[in-house]
């Protein structure tokens, strides 16, 4: 029934943009202020592009309504004008020709947009509708989009609410209240649905999306005329439309273009987009569009391409522009947990793409550069140490919440979605990392490195298999809260191995952990994976093979040996170690003694490592790179000689 009326709805609403469409044709064709009042509508109500991020009541009472806009937007792209993507004018952009109100708003160079003042046009037609409908559905289209994702999002807390309501035996006046607000909220997305998902007003968005695409990737390929100085907000409207249309529109008919995806591609790849926030999203656009994404979007399987079939740039540059995304997200204003999204996002189409030769060669080309790569392997580091750390701290909240007879609805439902997410990244980014730890990359073996990847691990372990593991926290963790243990534990044994595998000096690293290496975690591990009836192994994505269960004694075995060796010459050095041989950070003996601008000298390893987190002096917060630092080859020599004579002593 729904369909029918929706069909019936959709063909009306067809047949009158038609019929607008052509009496703006002729109303353009024949009346030169057309266009100006076009301009005019869309300057009084720029405040309508701001709301795309705030909540603002106040000004949407003084701004044309999202049904106004949606039937003005609808129309122009209706509008038969031709526009050939290579003779787009691009200087009536750049100078702002049509007097546009552009304050706020940058090129993707991250430089102001000018605002020069002009009202005559000397372009054609088409042209000058190229820009002015762009402009138009900044201001008019992407807010409504955005309207209707909040809607869902709303009802889906409240759905979340109203389930827990219904399972703590809440009030029933309450109960009742919020099944009438959700209600009602459903009868509007309803309605929303009813235009939005209109397969032939899609259709027109997407050619009209598909001549800018044809015209940005024209422009990245020029060099003369340059991409810097296009405005930002037109590659990020197209990067909206496309998430809008990949992730909310069911069983669609059509085909993404396949200039739409080269347009991904190349602007995911190089620096012509400085924003990081603009770079998560085509990143968002580009998982959703690859079998990456099989797990969260079954429903768009339909509309995947594969980034093969768009140009060889990506081959050899995405996963490195992926790694520098994941990177540098973390300075932007990104939503902390929208962050951990596009970092999952990010990781699962590493994952993806690695499997793929020409990727994996590109992986291993971007090891090379190990400052690349050591800012990447840290930051999955820094993720781990923090979900790890926040999904205890949760779970404790869990476990306290469910020996309560209080009702705790909002914060309960709250609390599983941010552990369900949290569980999601931590197994995402732990496969990767085994993934990593399997291609000998000398990253994990680095003096700066190695340290910190044992550390992680056995923190990681000891919440797997130790006395506080995170499943003795809460009952039934792993149906919850989607915490795969037994995956989780397969992914980091073998990551232990491999790395092993690659030096068996790695085994030193392990034990020299005070925090959480326990000998008696990794014969739990054994006997887990052997058949403990613990753990169901069987549930994992990927078995323990038989070589790395008949490796993991013999490290077990070296470990024991390693821990005896390293404690009693730890003991008998560190009695009589002078003060100025240990490193201020990390208390150890310094094996490379450097000094900072302000005299501190500090072992390299410890201050490398810190700046991989914050370009910063740690004892002054002042400005520090690793070119500032100064060896000290006395000190160095010094060092050498006393453990030398110890040693013999």
């Amino acid at each position: 029934y729904l369909k029918n009326v929706f069909g019936e709805v959709q063909q009306d609403n067809d047949l009158r943009v038609r019929l607008l469409a052509s009496i703006c044709t002729v109303l353009f064709d024949n009346s030169p202020t057309m266009i100006q009042w076009l301009l005019d509508v869309v300057s009084k109500n720029t405040a309508r592009s701001q709301m795309i991020h705030h909540h603002q009541p106040d000004q949407m009472k003084t701004t044309s309504s999202d049904r106004f806009f949606f039937n003005l937007c609808q129309t122009l792209v209706y509008l038969k004008y031709e526009t050939d993507h290579l003779n787009i004018d691009v200087s009536l952009i750049q100078n702002n020709d049509f007097n546009l109100d552009l304050s706020g708003l940058n090129t993707l160079s991250g430089t102001n947009l000018q605002c020069n003042v002009s009202t005559e046009y000397s372009s054609s037609l088409g042209n000058q509708l190229f820009f002015v409908i762009h402009h138009t559905m900044h201001v008019g289209l992407m807010p409504i989009f955005q309207h209707y994702v909040r809607r869902i999002q709303t009802i889906n807390r409240q759905d979340s609410q109203l389930q827990l309501f219904r399972q703590r035996g809440a009030n029933p006046l309450h109960t009742q209240v919020l099944e009438n607000q959700i209600t009602m909220m459903r009868k509007d997305l309803l309605a929303m649905d009813c235009y939005l998902h209109n397969e032939k007003m899609i259709e027109r968005f997407l050619s009209f999306y598909e001549v800018t695409c044809n015209w940005l990737v024209h422009l990245f390929e020029d060099t003369e005329i340059g991409i810097n100085s296009i405005p930002e907000y037109i590659v990020e409207d197209t990067v909206d439309f496309l998430s809008f249309l990949t992730k909310y529109v069911p069983n669609s008919s059509f085909n993404i273009p396949k200039i739409v995806v080269i347009f991904l591609v190349r602007f995911c790849t190089g620096n012509s987009i400085k924003n990081p926030h603009l770079r998560s999203k085509l990143v968002t656009i580009l998982y959703f569009l690859t079998p990456a994404a099989n797990i969260e979007l079954p429903k768009v399987k339909h509309l995947r391409y594969s980034v093969l079939d768009a140009n060889k740039v990506a081959e050899k540059e995405l996963i490195p522009s992926l790694i520098q995304t994941y990177i540098d997200v973390e300075g932007t204003d990104v939503a902390f947990y929208e962050k951990f999204i596009i970092r999952r996002q990010i990781t699962l189409l590493v994952i993806y793409l690695q499997d793929i030769p020409v990727f994996n060669d590109s992986l291993l080309e971007a090891a090379e550069n190990s400052k690349l790569i050591l800012h990447f392997v840290s930051k999955m580091l820094d993720d781990l140490s923090y979900l790890l750390n926040h999904l205890i701290t949760k779970l404790k909240r869990v476990y306290e919440l469910d020996n309560q007879n209080v009702v705790h609805s909002q914060e309960q439902a709250e609390i599983s979605q941010e552990l369900q997410l949290f569980c999601r990244l931590t197994e995402s980014i732990t496969e990767l990392f085994e993934k990593f730890s399997e291609k000998e990359m000398d990253v994990f073996m680095n003096n700066v490195m190695v340290d910190r990847v044992a550390s992680i691990l056995n923190y990681f372990l000891d919440h797997l298999v130790g006395d506080n593991s995170l499943d003795m926290i809460v009952q039934n963790v792993e149906n919850r809260f989607n915490f795969n243990h037994g995956y989780l534990l397969t992914l980091v044994l073998n990551t232990y191995i491999n790395l092993y595998k690659q030096n068996n000096e790695f085994a030193l690293s392990i034990v020299k952990d005070k925090r959480s290496y326990s000998a008696e975690n990794f014969e739990r591990a054994f006997a887990q994976m052997g058949g403990n009836q613990n753990i169901n192994i069987n549930l994992s994505k990927k078995r323990f093979t038989n070589e790395n269960l008949g490796l993991l004694p013999i490290l077990i075995s070296q470990l024991i040996d390693y821990q005896n060796k390293y404690e009693e010459e730890e003991e008998l050095i560190y009695e009589d170690v002078p003060d100025e041989y240990l490193c201020p950070l990390m208390c150890d003996i310094m094996s490379d003694p450097v000094k900072l601008p302000d005299g501190t000298r500090i072992d390299r390893s410890s201050i490398e490592r810190h700046l991989l987190s914050s370009p910063t002096n740690p004892f002054t917060r002042e400005n520090l790179t690793v070119e500032m630092l100064v060896p000290d080859e006395e000190l160095k020599k010094e060092i050498e000689e006393w453990l030398e004579k110890t040693h013999q002593t």
